[in-house]
This record gives C-alpha cells, sequence and structure tokens, in this order.
C-alpha cells in the first residue's frame, strides 16, 4: 500500500477516499478476471472501455497473467470448504430424551446435543436439500 500511496502522491485526487477505491477497484477487475478465467484480449478491452490508457491496461493484463497462479491459490483458499467426516457416534439417552452425536471432522471431535424436535426439523431440512439436489440434477439435464 505504500507504494501506491507513493505512485498516487502525484495525482491530484484525494490520498485517501480515491486511493482506497482505486485499490478496490483494480482488486476486483484482477481478481474476477482470474476467478472466471477472462482471456487478455477480453480484459484487454474492458479496461480500454473503463478508460484506462493503453500502456495501463497492458501492464494491468501482464501482472495478472504473472499473478494467475498466486491469485488462484488464494481465491481456493478463501473459498467454501467441505471437510471430511472422519466418524460419527451415537449415544442415546432415553432419560433425558436427548441423543448425543459425536463427530470427527478432519480430526476434530464436535458433540451435539439432539432432541427429538431438533431431530425432526434436520430430517425436514435434509428433505428439502434432497429435493432441491435433484430439481438441480435434472434441471441440467433437459433438453432444450
Amino acid at each position: 500500500m505504500e507504494n501506491v500511496e507513493k505512485l498516487f502522491a502525484d495525482s491530484k485526487l484525494d490520498n485517501d477516499v480515491d486511493l482506497k477505491a482505486c485499490v478496490a477497484c483494480l482488486s476486483f477487475i484482477i481478481t474476477s478476471a482470474v476467478r472466471y478465467n477472462c482471456d487478455n484480449s477480453a480484459l484487454f478491452s474492458e479496461l480500454q472501455q473503463l478508460g484506462l490508457p493503453r500502456e495501463h491496461s497492458v501492464s494491468l493484463i501482464k501482472v495478472t497473467t504473472d499473478k494467475t497462479a498466486e491469485i488462484t491459490k488464494k481465491l481456493e483458499k478463501i473459498s467454501l470448504k467441505i471437510h471430511n467426516l472422519d466418524d460419527v457416534k451415537i449415544d442415546l439417552e432415553p432419560e433425558c430424551h436427548l441423543a448425543m452425536m459425536n463427530m470427527t471432522i478432519d480430526g476434530k471431535e464436535t458433540s451435539v446435543a439432539l432432541t427429538p424436535l431438533t431431530v425432526d426439523v434436520l430430517l425436514e431440512n435434509l428433505k428439502a436439500v434432497l429435493s432441491k439436489m435433484k430439481e438441480l440434477d435434472n434441471y441440467g439435464k433437459r433438453t432444450v
């Protein structure tokens, strides 16, 4: 950020607000280009339409191309992950009308107390998710 502030010092823009806006905009453009595997010519065209000088557009494309692997790793790191369910054990406690579900997820043990009501709600939610998954699966198989 210090390097950006030095480069930005010569401009006539408000250092604090405009600098942050420019950095946020460039960050969004570059990460979106990498995330959606944007072609360099399409990115160049879009940058030109935004009014960036040709030299700046070429520089941004070069940086994007050079740093694609690093940006992709960062995006993967912050994206939604599905954890491995290693083990599940259920201990019924009839006197309390309770079931203790002990799970091991990625090596970490977690316990959840399930009452009859929470089991019913969980079951209904799982049925709704299954129905939605089937609907989406059938949607992808439709012919046009």
